[in-house]
């Protein structure tokens, strides 16, 4: 029974300490910036004309000034902050440790379900051999033997029968 507890675990990621890549990502947090990045295009075009008027050598002169000028401006800011409040104590936690709880919960409850099912299938092959080879008591629990072994297949993703097809007993 351990080999296919341990089946069902892994199949759904229950092994080990699940949540301790969440307390380790919590505690950390802090450590790490909040990173914004900001950016602004200005464009500016001015045009200007100015008249004078000369004397010189004897005649008026007019000249005429054009003025143009044009600008264009990026910016880009990236902003680098710390809540350093965080790397102390993360309201985070909380939700944490409520999470690891609920897989602690989620785990047992997998291990009973499969405890469950194994030990009703090792009754029913029981009942199999001591029942007559071709009695209905017989079918009747290879069928229920099959059902669990079914059971046992889905919370191992196919595990269980690959087992018993090659050849180990499960």
């Amino acid at each position: 029974v351990l080999a296919v507890q341990r089946a069902a675990l892994a199949y759904l990621e229950l092994r080990g300490d699940p949540a301790g890549a969440m307390r380790r990502g919590v505690r950390l947090r802090g450590l790490f910036p909040i990173v914004s990045l900001e950016g602004s295009k200005s464009r500016d075009r001015d045009e200007g004309r100015s008249y004078d008027e000369a004397l010189s050598s004897g005649g008026d002169h007019h000249p005429d000034d054009r003025d143009a000028a044009r600008s264009r401006e990026r910016e880009v800011a990236v902003r680098l902050s710390w809540d350093l409040g965080d790397a102390v104590y993360n309201p985070e936690q909380i939700d944490v440790s409520t999470e690891a709880r609920r897989l602690v919960e989620l785990r047992d409850d997998v291990l009973d379900e499969v405890n469950q099912l194994y030990f009703d299938r090792q009754r029913a092959l029981a009942s199999r051999a001591a029942a007559p080879s071709d009695s209905a008591d017989a079918l009747r629990e290879s069928l229920r033997a099959a059902e669990l072994a079914a059971g046992l297949d889905a919370w191992t993703d196919g595990w269980f029968s690959a087992r018993a097809a090659c050849g180990v007993a499960p």
